[in-house]
């Protein structure tokens, strides 16, 4: 009777949280867009910039901690340093350094005529990297000093990324993807056929460099700063590539041709979606695979591996800010009317991949050497349960269930009994799934519907202490 009745509470408050909707919005003001991707401290706290100048820092219930006002709109997306200093680029030509509290810890400013619309990334040693409008890239120590500059032959929009033999990759509007080395001297470039604006690199776990250019194209290129091969998009390439756990490069172009493209390991085209909306946002990967993508047409969707659509969100304006999955579930992202939503998801975790996000990681360090997923799961142990979503969605007759087993204690990984079972909208057992110990980890269970009827059903995942119901409907 218990657990019956536990059962049913966690159906209420599941039925009050339906993926794909607002748990909070925060409103800045209405000609303050936001393009800024936000990035996530280790305390759960949200930074973003917006086009009044100001960033802002919110708790994770969307309650404003405090702001920071510079004098040009901030399209740079804020990075957060290993000690949790903030770092972002304003249009009023300055990087600036700020603590957790707001206060300023310094500024760096570049002259007249420069801005900085580059996001920042940080380095193994702290170094701060990024580009300028004044075709330059900078290194900057952790106390303001410049280290060195780098003269690109065009201006630069793209924000850098960090390998891990700390070489530096950016593009620029002069048609080049340039290989810095650590100490500023040009490893090698890579000519397109177009100049590079808004995309920034993406680095796999094999060396290998995505970007896109304004030629209309996807490069991949090798670390040696050959070509490996190139794919045609259906317009402009306004956003950067991500990668999933499975190597498939996710990119979206702008224009009225212009689609949203799941691209193989190997250059061919796995799927298209969204022909005419245009892409300015780049993808989030969640665990189960799933893809968020915000679009010009004023919606941001969920994608399933397959490319169908597994739901969508409006918006009311364009989202171009990128979106960033939180370790309690939801995905924040900001639109160009001065909202950021925090909207209920399928994920508390990033795909198993070098690149899931735009920036990398929560942090936005741009560097692939840190953690993906560091504030998820700090110190590589599984903190948290995860049930996500079944695929596919409505299903017939058979769906498979992802879940991810945390660690009972942060110093032992002992296996736990974890239930897995399935219940009828009357919160009757219908099927029994998995009954066993399982240690910490992630695994995938298949429901076969039977004889079942059509209709909504429920799975709830216990494992200790934890638990989690999520919906699932069968269609015959």
């Amino acid at each position: 009777m218990k657990t019956m009745l536990l059962f049913l509470l966690q159906l209420n408050f599941l039925l009050a949280q339906t993926i794909g909707s607002p748990n909070w919005v925060f409103e800045t003001d209405i000609t303050a867009g936001i393009r800024s991707t936000p990035a996530v401290g280790a305390n759960g706290t949200i930074y973003f910039g917006t086009d009044d100048g100001n960033l802002y820092a919110l708790s994770n219930n969307g309650q404003k901690k405090w702001e920071f006002h510079t004098e040009g709109w901030i399209i740079s997306s804020p990075a957060i340093g290993n000690d949790g200093t903030i770092y972002f680029g304003s249009r009023d030509g300055k990087l600036y350094a700020l603590n957790q509290q707001g206060d300023k810890e310094w500024e760096y400013e570049l002259g007249v005529n420069s801005e900085i619309w580059s996001s920042p990334a940080v380095g193994n040693n702290g170094t701060i990297y990024f580009g300028s409008t004044n075709d330059t890239v900078y290194s900057i120590d952790d106390k303001g000093n410049q280290l060195w500059k780098f003269a690109a032959n065009g201006k630069i929009y793209s924000s850098p990324a960090i390998d891990k033999q700390g070489v530096i990759y950016i593009g620029a509007n002069d048609y080049k993807l340039y290989a810095i080395n650590p100490d500023g001297s040009k490893k090698w470039e890579f000519q397109t056929n177009g100049p590079i604006y808004f995309s920034s690199p993406a680095i796999d776990n094999d060396g290998t460099i995505y970007i896109g250019s304004d030629d209309s194209t996807l490069y991949a290129i090798n670390n040696d700063g050959t070509k490996k091969w190139e794919f045609k998009l259906g317009g402009v390439c306004g956003n950067s590539p991500t990668i999933d756990s499975n190597g498939v490069i996710y990119i979206g172009a702008l224009e009225f041709d212009g689609a949203f493209y799941a691209i193989n390991p190997n250059g061919t085209k796995k799927w298209e979606f969204g022909r005419g909306f245009g892409f300015y946002s780049s993808a989030a990967i969640g665990l189960d695979g799933t893809i968020y993508i915000g679009s010009n047409s004023n919606k941001v969707f969920a994608v399933n591996p397959d490319g169908s659509i597994k739901w969508e969100f409006t918006t009311g304006d364009m989202a171009e800010s990128s979106p960033v999955i939180s370790s309690d579930g939801l995905l924040y992202f900001g639109t160009n009317h001065g909202k950021l939503f925090a909207l209920y998801s399928e994920n508390k975790n990033y795909s198993n991949s070098s690149w899931p996000k735009f920036r990398h990681n929560d942090r936005n360090d741009g560097n692939i050497s840190n953690s993906v997923t560091e504030i998820h799961d700090k110190e590589n142990i599984i903190l948290d349960l995860i049930l996500a979503q079944n695929y596919p969605n409505p299903f017939n007759p058979s769906t498979k269930i992802k879940y991810t087993i945390p660690s009972a204690k942060k110093k032992f990984s002992l296996p736990q009994t974890v239930t897995l079972l399935v219940y009828d909208i009357l919160g009757r057992e219908v099927a029994t799934l998995v009954n066993e110990p399982k240690a910490p980890g992630i695994y995938e269970a298949t429901f076969n519907a039977g004889n079942l009827s059509s209709g909504v059903y429920f799975y709830e995942l216990r494992a200790g202490s934890f638990s989690s119901v999520m919906k699932l409907m069968l269609l015959r």
